[in-house]
C-alpha cells in the first residue's frame, strides 16, 4: 500500500470518529434543551392559569353587578317587616331569591318556635309549624312576603304579653332538579322596644 492510500485511510477514519463524537453529543444537547425549555413551559403555564382565574372572577363580578345577585343558587333571605302594635307574629317576614339565574321552585317554608315565654309563664320550644303546601316559587331577584302561622294555631292567654321570641325559619326547595334544606339565621323580639320588633340574632341576656 502506497502513502497516498495510508493518508486516505487515515483521514477516513478521522472523520469516521469526528461524526460518531458528533452523534454522541447530540442526546446531551437534546436534555440539556429541554431542561431549558422546562422553566419557560412553568412560566406559561402558570400565566394561563392565572388569566383564567381572573377572567373568571371578573366575569362573575360583572355578572353580580349587571345582574343584581350572584349567578348560581342561594339560600333565600329573611327580613323582619314594621313592628306592629298587635301580635309580634302577625308582622310578615320578606322572604328573597338573590339568585340573578336561578328559581327557588316547590318552596316550603317552616317556622320553628326556638324558644317563647309570656308574663303568664307559659313556655314553648323547639315547636315547628309549617302552614304552606309546597307549591311556591320564587324567580330569580324575586320577593315575597310570608307571616309564621302561629297565631292561627295557637292561642295565649287573654291580656298575656311576650317576654321573650325567637324564631328560625327552614326552607325546603329545589333548585337544578336538587333538593335543598336551608335555615335561616335566629330572628329575636325585642321586647324592650315599643312595639316589640324582631332583630336579626339571638339576645343578648
Amino acid at each position: 500500500m502506497n502513502k497516498r492510500s495510508e493518508r486516505y485511510l487515515s483521514k477516513r477514519a478521522e472523520r469516521r470518529k469526528a461524526a460518531q463524537a458528533k452523534r454522541a453529543q447530540l442526546p446531551a444537547s437534546s436534555e440539556s434543551m429541554a431542561k431549558e425549555r422546562a422553566p419557560w413551559r412553568r412560566r406559561a403555564i402558570k400565566f394561563i392559569v392565572g388569566t383564567a382565574i381572573v377572567g373568571t372572577i371578573g366575569f362573575v363580578a360583572s355578572v353580580y353587578q349587571i345582574a343584581g345577585g350572584p349567578p348560581w343558587p342561594v339560600a333565600p333571605t329573611f327580613v323582619p317587616g314594621f313592628p306592629s302594635s298587635g301580635n309580634a307574629f302577625d308582622v310578615p317576614f320578606s322572604v328573597t331569591n338573590k339568585s340573578a339565574l336561578f328559581s327557588l321552585d316547590h318552596l316550603k317554608i317552616t317556622c320553628r318556635l326556638e324558644n317563647v315565654s309570656t308574663d303568664t309563664n307559659v313556655k314553648i320550644a323547639q315547636l315547628p309549624i309549617t302552614a304552606s303546601d309546597g307549591e311556591a316559587s320564587l324567580r330569580p331577584l324575586q320577593s315575597a312576603s310570608y307571616g309564621c302561622p302561629f297565631p292561627n294555631m295557637f292561642k295565649f292567654p287573654e291580656g298575656s304579653k311576650l317576654t321573650a321570641a325567637t324564631i328560625i325559619f327552614i326552607t325546603n326547595y329545589d333548585t337544578l332538579w336538587v333538593h335543598t334544606q336551608s335555615e335561616s339565621d335566629p330572628f329575636s323580639l325585642n321586647t324592650k322596644t315599643n312595639p316589640p320588633q324582631w332583630t336579626t340574632g339571638k339576645t343578648i341576656q
